[in-house]
């Protein structure tokens, strides 16, 4: 009996998350009691409400019932609620966004094919749409920090699953790894742009930065803090792997990674050249020992 509760946890949890995404993305602009009622305009995001409706289902006619313990959500089940969370990752509505996210990291399991960890790795290093009107980024600028701190948090539980780094399929690991290096370059700038021009978007802390001559808050910046974590980790894991197994294409590919982090050691860039620096320190330092992680190349 314990055993199966397993599934039907996993199951009511996917449930609450794909009907919280619906809500989210059915929500009205300008209606009244948060956005859930009004005559004159259309959900926020259909697209999304659609796909996660379609999810939930699928989900609640059984699609997802799953006999083994061990995989709890069916490929019938991820695949629709995976491309429902993906879709809001994408989508400009900063909530919609989170909301997609919080089911994203729910799919993040053992379970998960080297497909679909591909799909999640290019939703989440996609470039981000920028607001043209400064009013409005000011007023959307904690909202677009937290949807980058929750897209790092979900790369982070991506690098910890072993088909990241699967020898059969070197894809997985270069994309999660590259979602992980465009989310920092986002973060960076976004760093740089606050502490040198701090009343565009109206950051208190980039306003302080400003007036102490600082040239940049990256150390007072959630937002960068993720970012790097999760690029620091996807560092530790290539050279992880490239010093545990014989493999020759795990090992290119974590000298690939050393070689990029050496160029970006040199870079006029003081964000990039100290995040190198600290990331090649740090990678060395753990477990498997330097001298075994610089054979391995």
């Amino acid at each position: 009996p314990s055993a199966m509760a397993q599934p039907n946890d996993a199951l009511r949890l996917l449930e609450a998350d794909l009907q919280a995404l619906s809500l989210q993305a059915s929500r009205v602009e300008g209606g009244v009691f948060g956005g859930l009622f009004s005559s004159g305009s259309g959900p926020l995001d259909p697209d999304v409400r659609d796909a996660a409706e379609d999810a939930l289902t699928r989900l609640r006619a059984g699609d997802a019932v799953a006999c083994d313990p061990e995989r709890p959500l069916s490929e019938n089940a991820t695949t629709p609620a995976l491309r429902a969370a993906l879709l809001a990752c994408a989508s400009p509505r900063s909530d919609v966004a989170l909301a997609g996210l919080r089911c994203a990291q729910r799919l993040v399991t053992p379970t998960m094919r080297a497909d679909e960890l591909c799909a999640l790795a290019d939703a989440l290093g996609a470039e981000e749409t920028e607001d043209e009107d400064d009013d409005a980024r000011r007023e959307s600028e904690s909202e677009s920090d937290a949807v980058a701190v929750a897209k790092a948090q979900t790369l982070l539980r991506a690098l910890e699953l072993d088909a990241c780094f699967d020898q059969k399929d070197a894809r997985v690991a270069k994309r999660v790894t590259a979602a992980c290096f465009t989310l920092l370059a986002s973060a960076n700038g976004r760093a740089r742009l606050r502490a040198t021009n701090g009343g565009v978007l109206g950051s208190s802390e980039a306003l302080a930065a400003r007036e102490s001559g600082s040239k940049t808050r990256a150390c007072f910046d959630a937002r960068v803090v993720a970012a790097e974590a999760a690029a620091f980790r996807a560092c530790e894991r290539a050279f992880e792997e490239a010093s545990r197994d014989d493999d020759k294409r795990k090992r290119a590919f974590a000298f690939g990674v050393f070689r990029d982090l050496c160029a970006y050691a040199k870079s006029d860039d003081t964000l990039y050249a100290r995040f190198a620096l600290d990331a090649l320190t740090r990678a060395l330092e753990k477990r498997p020992l330097s001298a075994n992680a610089v054979y391995a190349f």
